[in-house]
């Protein structure tokens, strides 16, 4: 079945062209193409998207147009400006990087693509836009014949316009408010300080996957919550029933928390929930900028050491249905009757989610 919405494509539509009056139906079809596919059209390697990035970043105008221009109504899909970007003095090499990742894995929604062709034309009848409707239907017509393939903008959107961008979909794009956070504190960082990012949050919500991938396209280091798993030694039931008290406090207090501001090297101690015991340490590198992810990362004991911190939200019902897919029935029930409970005690008695500069759904 089709996600295709009139209503919610009305409202995309409106808004681009209430931005570019202009458009040609060439270019209404690029809009559809890009909500469509995202950034699936690039086959490229990582170092590819990189230099092509900022040889268009050095060659475009800067310009004080929005730097993100949603795709959708729901915030999944985003047009990310390299003309804005350059005003803004963006660093342009991690938003390169995330668009190469998000082309090897975002999805294309064809199903979709076919009835945005059929509402444009029928909008045409309707005079939405600024060319005849014999216009849109002689370039569909011509467009569907050879297979409907990726396409740019028109010569004169180009004139009008000098677009220049990256398209970002699903996870990488709910990603993008973060990222340009990342950046900017990066760049105003003082000469050996280090700006360390929580990514707290409930299970399942998407927490690792997002440290790994932000971790990869900033180049930099990941520190694990569940590396500080509580030593069956500590888990009494006066521990347990403490807010934030499932997780070695004490340690990440000692062996990581000094180090969130500084960027020196460190290592911590890497704690195996399956072997009950130490498995070797982790390094962190001199980097400027580092990651923290996981459940309590922004516990009260050393949560003001953070340059930015972000919550990633989840329903109970989504929940369920990926921990059901990552870790079985048997699991579920755990993470049901004492994980969860814990974690959500937690972010409930001390505020995470409301003290949080990012809610990521």
């Amino acid at each position: 079945m089709s996600s295709f919405q009139k209503p919610a494509f009305l409202q995309l539509l409106s808004k681009h062209l209430a931005s570019y009056p202009e458009m040609q139906p060439q270019d209404l079809v690029k809009l559809c193409y890009q909500r469509a596919f995202g950034a699936a059209h690039f086959c490229g390697e990582m170092q590819q998207a990189v230099d092509a990035a900022v040889q268009e970043t050095a060659e475009c105008v800067g310009c004080s147009e929005p730097l993100l221009q949603p795709l959708d109504v729901n915030g999944d899909f985003y047009r990310f400006s390299l003309s804005a970007a350059k005003q803004l003095g963006l660093d342009i090499l991690p938003f390169a990087r995330a668009f190469a990742l998000d082309s090897a894995t975002c999805t294309a929604d064809s199903d979709w693509f076919s009835d945005a062709l059929t509402a444009l034309e029928e909008l045409s009848v309707q005079g939405m836009f600024s060319f005849p409707p014999e216009q849109m239907k002689a370039y569909l017509a011509e467009y569907r014949a050879a297979g409907c393939p990726s396409v740019s903008h028109s010569q004169h959107y180009r004139n009008l316009y000098r677009p220049h961008y990256r398209v970002f979909c699903g996870q990488v794009a709910r990603l993008l408010p973060l990222m340009i956070a990342i950046t900017q504190k990066r760049a105003a960082l003082p000469q050996g300080k280090r700006l360390s990012v929580a990514l707290d949050g409930f299970a399942a919500s998407g927490k690792t996957t997002a440290g790994e991938y932000l971790a990869e396209i900033f180049e930099t280091d990941l520190v694990h919550m569940d590396d500080f798993f509580l030593p069956p030694a500590l888990r009494t039931a006066e521990r347990l029933a403490e807010s934030g008290g499932n997780v070695h406090y004490e340690r990440f207090s000692q062996e990581v928390a000094p180090y969130l501001q500084q960027a020196v090297p460190f290592a911590y101690r890497v704690f195996s929930c399956k072997a009950m015991d130490f498995a070797g340490s982790r390094p962190i590198g001199a980097s400027d900028l580092l990651f923290v992810e996981g459940a309590y990362a922004l516990h009260p004991r050393y949560r003001e050491n953070y340059g930015l911190t972000a919550f990633f939200d989840i329903c109970p019902e989504s929940q369920q249905q990926r921990i059901l897919h990552r870790n079985g029935a048997e699991l579920w029930q755990r993470f049901r009757d004492v994980w969860i409970p814990m974690e959500r005690q937690y972010a409930t008695d001390f505020g995470i989610q409301q003290q949080a500069d990012f809610i990521l759904r």
